[in-house]
């Protein structure tokens, strides 16, 4: 059984990007297992079967295709999971280059932090961390190692960033609304960069964080400011 939704992302690293993105790869990967797993099936399949199979396509019958499936490859689960388990790796094993593909700019809270940081604004250099590390939370849970591998990343930048990191969970701790858990927290202050733009966000875009729901959308509307 495969599951395809923003729990998958965050398992391949690519849980902070934007929503529409996120929509975008996980239909990308939804079509990838399909093709890979009917070319492998395929090849399993006499050319009388494959006909016969390829009339459910055509007809868009996926409940005539699913139980043809289970009466004539009924070795087909295992295909469809080695196949999606082996796609999870490839992203995995390319996620700095999935990531350069996918990310057109950095969020605006990974821009607010590295400005406070640095007393300058570079988006350049923001978003080559947001490929390399991810945001603002995935940024403070970096080693200094990998944030030196950024290109562009300077010991004296690095000691500033962590520095930053620490005021950053400093304020984070003193602000967090009561009820959250420290990973609806961490999500909401990526997306909107701090408490203050969080409070000024639009209902919708907060039911847009993964993990966010009405009853955490009380909590927030209902926290003392």
């Amino acid at each position: 059984m495969i599951t395809l939704d923003d729990s998958l992302l965050l398992e391949l690293g690519l849980g902070d990007l934007p929503a529409e993105v996120r929509k975008l790869v996980l239909a990308t990967i939804y079509e990838q297992i399909e093709l890979r797993v009917g070319y492998r099936l395929a090849g399993q399949m006499s050319s009388g079967q494959l006909d016969e199979f390829e009339g459910f396509i055509d007809r868009n019958d996926e409940a005539g295709a699913l139980e043809w499936l289970q009466e004539n490859a009924p070795g087909y689960p295992v295909v469809v999971q080695e196949t999606f388990d082996n796609l999870k790796q490839e992203i995995l094993d390319n996620r700095i280059d999935v990531r350069a593909v996918l990310v057109q700019a950095a969020p605006k809270s990974l821009v607010n932090f590295l400005t406070r940081v640095q007393d300058t604004p570079d988006e350049r250099l923001a978003c080559d961390i947001f490929v390399y590390v991810g945001g603002v939370d995935a940024l403070c849970g970096a080693s200094e190692d990998l944030l030196g591998a950024v290109p562009g990343m300077t010991e004296s930048l690095v000691a500033k960033i962590v520095e930053g990191c620490r005021d950053e969970m400093d304020v984070r701790g003193v602000q967090t609304p009561k009820g959250l858990s420290a990973a609806v927290s961490n999500r909401l202050l990526s997306a909107f960069g701090d408490w203050d733009g969080v409070r000024r966000a639009t209902d919708v875009d907060i039911l847009g964080i993964v993990g966010v729901g009405p009853a955490t959308l009380r909590k927030i509307r209902g926290a003392k400011w």
